[in-house]
């Protein structure tokens, strides 16, 4: 899973990191211990996203349904949780919205992105 926006350290070491997602998992009530957490991307300005792995795929699950706990706290509301997705279900995912921006702009109203068994669709609200 991807996590964004969180703070880096000037160190720059994975302790920091692997104590920051810590207390982000106590704050979602979850208890469990990363197997890899990794920065990616180059050093720059902006906080770079950690990408973590987990023991079992299931662990995801439990993550991403708690999420939305996060904005509720004042230190992690501005912190974003996704799945790692691979580059085909990102290239997908990416031509649904354009399809969906399409059909908006010829006048269709009341359009959204449904996931149907893992795949993205555009159905009616």
């Amino acid at each position: 899973m991807i996590i964004f926006n969180v703070p880096e350290s000037d160190d720059n070491t994975s302790a920091n990191d692997s104590s920051v997602i810590k207390s982000i998992f106590d704050s979602l009530s979850i208890v469990m211990t990363p197997t890899a957490i990794n920065r990616l991307g180059r050093k720059s300005t902006k906080p770079r996203p950690l990408k973590i792995s987990l023991q079992d795929a299931s662990d995801v699950f439990v993550i991403l349904k708690n999420k939305h706990k996060l904005r509720s706290t004042p230190n992690y509301c501005s912190i974003r949780i996704s799945p790692d997705r691979t580059q085909m279900q990102r290239d997908q995912l990416r031509n649904v919205y354009a399809k969906l921006e399409e059909r908006k702009a010829a006048g269709e109203t009341d359009l959204i992105v449904k996931f149907l068994k893992g795949i993205p669709t555009i159905s009616k609200n």
